[in-house]
């Protein structure tokens, strides 16, 4: 799962700040002006 994310996230360009994973959740960080541009990359994944 975690790679087809950060796949998703370099072909977009997007640069990762901190990724925090545990047993239940998985966080990824980014700056501001790309939090628009990662949800639509996570909401395109199939």
């Amino acid at each position: 799962m975690y790679y087809q994310i950060f796949k998703r996230f370099a072909w977009e360009g997007i640069s990762l700040y901190e990724v925090i994973s545990t047993t239940n959740e998985f966080t990824v960080l980014v700056e501001d002006h790309v939090v628009d541009k990662a949800f639509s990359a996570i909401k395109r994944l199939h």
